[in-house]
C-alpha cells in the first residue's frame, strides 16, 4: 500500500522544494554579479595605477635627464675642480669662490629637485 502524505506535509514539499530551487539560483547569480564587477574594478584600478606610474616614470625620467646632462657638462665640473684647485683652503676673497659656486648650486637646484644643497670642503666645514 502507499502512504500518502498528508495534506500539510504535501503543502510545505510543494513551497519548500521551489524556495529551494529560487535560493540555489539566486545565489549562483549574485556569485557571478559580484565575481564579474570584482573583476571590472579590479582592471580598472590597475588601469589607473598603469596610469600614474607611468606618468611618475616620466617625470623621474625627464627630470633624471636634465641632472645627468647638467652633472655632465666637462666644461662645467673642470671649472669646479679648477675653482677649487687654485683657491686655498683659507681664500682671501671668498666673496668671488661664494658668488660662483652659488650661482653654479642655484642652477643645479632649478635642475634637480633637490629641495637642500649642502657644500663643504675637505675638512668638513
Amino acid at each position: 500500500m502507499k502512504a500518502r502524505l498528508s495534506m500539510t506535509a504535501r503543502a510545505f514539499l510543494s513551497a519548500f522544494l521551489p524556495m529551494c530551487l529560487v535560493l540555489t539560483v539566486s545565489f549562483f547569480t549574485l556569485n557571478a554579479v559580484v565575481r564579474g564587477r570584482i573583476k571590472q574594478e579590479m582592471y580598472e584600478s590597475l588601469h589607473r595605477a598603469a596610469e600614474i606610474q607611468h606618468s611618475i616614470s616620466s617625470d623621474y625620467d625627464r627630470s633624471y635627464g636634465q641632472l645627468l646632462a647638467f652633472l655632465g657638462e666637462n666644461a662645467r665640473r673642470e671649472a669646479w675642480v679648477q675653482l677649487l684647485r687654485e683657491t686655498p683652503s683659507h681664500p682671501q676673497d671668498p666673496s668671488r669662490i661664494h658668488d660662483i659656486v652659488g650661482t653654479q648650486l642655484i642652477e643645479f637646484g632649478n635642475v634637480s629637485d633637490y629641495d637642500l644643497l649642502v657644500l663643504s670642503d675637505s675638512l668638513g666645514s
